[in-house]
């Protein structure tokens, strides 16, 4: 980590072989319009480090903040160019998002002093972020996540408190990423049970049912795209 440097995007054949894609997209479509999955500082500092990061908090935190300011600063150039490609296409986007799927494993303090800063160097150069928060319970991590400026969309957990996130984030677009195991385990009432929570304490919200398991039946996933519609109809309801 002490050695690690940006790459130079001009000659790296990684970045290179996905901006020929976008002309071949360009080529083929006239326009790029799509987003890459950059992942954030936490899941690529892991991919890097592995778990040996957790103690380098600890014991490094210097060169923690090399490594962390390297990944932002290539996330940063390379979106940037990605984008102005995509805006001449046609395709205007000025956004970015950041997948903080590892960030239970580090105590909020820790994302404070180590992770913050640079999810927020990122909110600036493109105004507008977006924040993945995997799964997990996002609450002690709520009030830092809310001080990132133009903080646009947020996901996290069921086990969240849902109340205090909405008046925390009150301006973003909020959902739950419901696992494919509660999904496929649950009782329908014990489902119906935790979407009236959501509905009550999070809403307007989104649900996302990502990887769900091949042997979930279809009739489970019909019943929760039935229960959605009909807990939105009865929402539109009691606002008209």
């Amino acid at each position: 980590m002490a050695g690690i440097e940006t790459p130079d995007l001009d000659a790296n054949p990684v970045f290179l072989q996905l901006m020929g894609q976008v002309e071949q997209i360009i080529g083929l479509e006239g326009c790029a319009t799509g987003f890459i999955n950059w992942q954030g500082i936490i899941n690529t500092a892991m991919r890097l480090r592995g778990q040996d990061l957790l103690m380098d908090l600890y014991d490094k935190p210097d060169v923690c903040h090399r490594l962390f300011d390297a990944i932002s600063t290539t996330m940063i150039d390379g979106l940037q160019r990605l984008q102005r490609r995509q805006r001449d296409s046609g395709a205007d986007y000025n956004f970015v998002t950041v997948s903080n799927c590892s960030v239970n494993m580090v105590s909020p303090e820790q994302y404070e002093e180590f992770l913050l800063p640079y999810d927020r160097r990122m909110a600036e150069a493109f105004g507008t972020i977006g924040i993945h928060n995997c799964a997990w319970s996002a609450d002690p991590y709520l009030e830092l996540y809310s001080a990132i400026p133009g903080l646009a969309y947020i996901d996290m957990g069921l086990h969240s408190d849902f109340a205090r996130a909405r008046c925390l984030i009150p301006h973003a677009r909020r959902s739950v990423m419901y696992t494919p195991m509660d999904l496929a385990n649950k009782t329908e009432q014990a489902i119906r049970a935790d979407f009236e929570r959501i509905a009550r304490d999070y809403a307007p919200c989104d649900i996302v049912l990502a990887d769900i398991e091949v042997g979930t039946p279809d009739e489970r996933v019909r019943f929760v795209v039935e229960l959605c519609c009909e807990l939105s109809a009865s929402a539109e309801k009691v606002s008209a």
